[in-house]
């Protein structure tokens, strides 16, 4: 059959190029194309302009409106949850109850003040507390200088610490900047996945933090291994300079 057969039968059965129904040659379709180009520009052209006359611009008339519950302003009422929930307490104001430090998928790290008791907590939010302060995807306090005050450590850009120094006291926290990328004993930057949750903990028994973290075995650092996928790193502080 020619192609202009195959052409007028198509279009006797109401069939178009962009059917799935339609099983032509590379030749009839390029012809078939040709014809209903025009129309197509057509229809294109006919939905960009419905749309422009559709769309509506929307003018900001109000900012921050307060949303109330029981007589109380909430700070965040459309919060919605957490992505990925990061969570830590610590006693940051000294008052003998511990307070929430929590991230999220952004970094941010939020204060939730217990303003009750150690027996009958009450937490309420701190907005901006610690707004300068982006944590990645981890965080811990600790207490590192053994000087009453929680210091705390944050996830880098290059998987690894960044060491915030509280200058502070243990009932006013005053977190500085000291060391944007943490250094082992011989030079090298400490290490930890981005997608781990490391933990400070006395290891070795010798009344200092240790440091342990997962870890991917394509990494080679001077540290202890102690088991597939984690790696130690010892705080020489209390044991004159020797390994765990």
């Amino acid at each position: 059959m020619r192609a202009a057969q195959v052409i007028e039968a198509t279009n006797r059965r109401q069939f178009y190029c962009h059917s799935e129904r339609i099983f032509l040659k590379f030749k009839v379709l390029f012809v078939c194309q040709k014809r209903f180009l025009r129309n197509d520009i057509f229809i294109f052209l006919f939905l960009i302009s419905l749309h422009d006359s559709l769309a509506q611009d929307f003018i900001r008339t109000a900012n921050d409106i307060p949303v109330e519950r029981n007589g109380e302003q909430l700070a965040l009422p459309f919060l919605g949850g957490l992505d990925r929930f990061i969570p830590q307490f610590v006693d940051i104001d000294g008052d003998g109850d511990v307070d929430l430090f929590i991230s999220d998928a952004d970094g941010q790290l939020t204060l939730l003040e217990n303003i009750g008791t150690s027996r009958t907590p009450q937490f309420r939010l701190v907005p901006d507390a610690f707004k300068d302060i982006n944590v990645r995807n981890w965080f811990y306090f600790v207490d590192m200088e053994s000087d009453g005050d929680p210091d705390l450590y944050h996830a880098n850009e290059d998987e690894g610490l960044t060491f915030y120094r509280n200058n502070g006291s243990g009932r006013q926290a005053n977190f500085v900047l000291e060391e944007r990328a943490v250094l082992s004993f011989n030079g090298q930057p400490v290490f930890s996945q981005l997608t781990s949750i490391p933990v400070f903990a006395d290891i070795d028994a010798d009344r200092d933090y240790d440091f342990l973290a997962a870890s991917s075995p394509a990494k080679s650092l001077p540290i202890k291994m102690s088991a597939a996928g984690m790696r130690l790193y010892c705080n020489l502080k209390q044991n004159d300079g020797k390994t765990c």
